[in-house]
């Protein structure tokens, strides 16, 4: 990187640098990579299979797919905005459920009903594809009252340090809810699933 630098570029391309440091040096190296860049003022082709390091670094995020670039914008539009579903599942976690359109903001799903907002065009019997990101699906306790809640139970439990990741299974269907520090859930405890409706995508 110094020899490149030393040139002056324009332009400087990199590709996967980081893909062979272990994970604690990789995140420092993201930090030191962008304050370089940044001080120098040079621009930065960034290629890399690793999303994590794709939205800390980069100003603007470019998804591509056999050569098609499918979506290009900041990393928080691509993020919380994917425009079709292989950006969704590819930028960060997702759940996926098919299901059928029932009626206007209504679709039915092996899961359930979920209400959600529908793109316009869309009507009853139509196929979809909902997603919807672990983080933002929320787990009640299951003596609650609340209304549209699924029943679920937890299958998996995963303490990442500064989250949880939690697999719950509602009528067969494997749904990952995230937690930031730990939860107060167990294994094979029954739970109530929240779907919030103005978080789902939507994909015809």
């Amino acid at each position: 990187m110094a020899r490149a630098l030393v040139t002056e570029p324009k332009i400087m391309l990199m590709d996967e640098p980081l893909s062979n440091l272990d994970a604690r040096l990789r995140e420092q190296m993201r930090v030191e990579l962008k304050k370089i860049t940044r001080a120098i003022g040079v621009t930065t082709l960034y290629v890399t299979h690793d999303q994590a390091e794709a939205l800390s670094l980069g100003d603007k995020v470019c998804v591509m797919n056999e050569g098609e670039i499918l979506q290009v914008g900041l990393p928080q539009e691509v993020y919380a905005r994917p425009k079709s579903l292989f950006v969704a599942k590819f930028v960060g976690e997702m759940n996926v459920i098919r299901g059928t359109v029932t009626d206007r903001g209504l679709v039915h799903s092996p899961v359930g009903k979920i209400h959600c907002p529908l793109p316009p065009g869309l009507s009853s019997g139509n196929e979809v594809t909902l997603a919807i990101r672990p983080e933002h699906l929320v787990l009640r306790n299951i003596n609650e009252q609340l209304k549209d809640a699924l029943k679920g139970k937890i299958i998996t439990k995963n303490y990442l340090g500064d989250a949880a990741l939690l697999e719950v299974e509602v009528n067969g269907i494997t749904l990952m809810v995230k937690f930031a520090g730990d939860a107060d859930f167990q294994v094979g405890q029954q739970t109530l699933l929240v779907l919030p409706p103005d978080r789902w995508h939507v994909y015809a």
